[in-house]
């Protein structure tokens, strides 16, 4: 009597067309959860205040701002600031550092309350103090739609804006001898962050490529979310 022979069953692996494509899927998944915790990290980032740079707060300085008002770092004390140093006659980075600060300005303004707002101010120092007259700084300030009381362009005595650029920010400038007006200076394109107290608290490059929308708006966002948290402390 001869055997019947028994229906072969299909095996489970044989049912799996995809199963080549399994590692590569299994790729994919760590690379999102990868992705994921990198994103979930940069946001924890942006919530965690920033450290003091320097034991100390910055130095006394007193001038006058380009609305030919007296100006001094201690009257900054309970405002959150930023701060740029610049001059009128430049021509490579400080148009890009106005730039920022209008696109900080108009995020600012428009996303904070009026008690926000009270709080913050933006401060631009001018390095070309002997040319930068409270005139030429006015109408510099309308040229970036600074706004009155809010955004402030300050000049002082010769050799001062420098003192408290090096001294206090800890950044360098110098005058280039020899070189074109538009040229005269060496500064930083820093944008500095001031605290309440007047410690500082972060750097940011002011002079991103005006073509590079990405690194710009970057830049803003950082320095906005900086903020909002500086305001929260006591």
């Amino acid at each position: 009597m001869s055997e019947v022979a028994q229906d072969s069953k299909p095996t489970i692996e044989a049912n799996i067309p995809w199963k080549p494509y399994i590692p590569l899927i299994l790729i994919a998944i760590g690379l999102f959860i990868a992705f994921t915790i990198y994103q979930f990290i940069d946001k924890l980032e942006d919530l965690r205040p920033p450290e003091k740079f320097y034991t100390e707060p910055l130095p006394a300085f007193t001038g006058t701002d380009h609305e030919g008002e007296p100006f001094s770092v201690e009257d900054m004390k309970g405002k959150v600031w930023v701060a740029s140093f610049v001059f009128t006659r430049c021509s490579g980075t400080c148009p890009m550092m106005g730039q920022r600060m209008v696109d900080l300005q108009k995020a600012l303004i428009t996303n904070f309350g009026k008690d926000q707002l009270a709080r913050v101010r933006l401060v631009s120092f001018t390095v070309d103090t002997e040319h930068d007259t409270v005139p030429i700084l006015k109408s510099y300030a309308k040229m970036f739609f600074a706004r009155e009381g809010f955004w402030r362009y300050v000049t002082s005595e010769p050799g001062e804006v420098q003192k408290l650029a090096v001294e206090g920010f800890k950044l360098s400038t110098s005058e280039a001898e020899g070189a074109e007006a538009q040229e005269a200076f060496i500064h930083s394109s820093k944008l500095c962050l001031v605290d309440t107290k007047g410690y500082v608290r972060g750097y940011f490059e002011g002079a991103t490529d005006m073509n590079d929308s990405k690194a710009a708006k970057e830049v803003v966002k950082k320095l906005y979310s900086q903020i909002r948290i500086l305001l929260t402390e006591k």
